[in-house]
């Protein structure tokens, strides 16, 4: 599953939806596909979030 950040549009809602706990209207959660479109559909607004991955040092070549 991937990660998503979600907006209700009642900025002060807390509650849980779709077993999903939201504070103040936010959450950030790991969703499937179908809960996410369940969300768009109820005029939330979904974020996927993307976590980059650090990069390696590169090693230098010792001559």
């Amino acid at each position: 599953m991937k990660k998503f950040k979600v907006k209700t549009p009642v900025e002060t809602f807390n509650g849980t939806r779709h077993g999903v706990r939201f504070e103040n209207g936010e959450v950030v959660a790991e969703l499937n596909e179908q809960t996410v479109k369940e969300f768009e559909s109820w005029g939330y607004l979904v974020e996927e979030i993307v976590e980059e991955k650090p990069k390696k040092a590169q090693k230098k070549n010792e001559k």
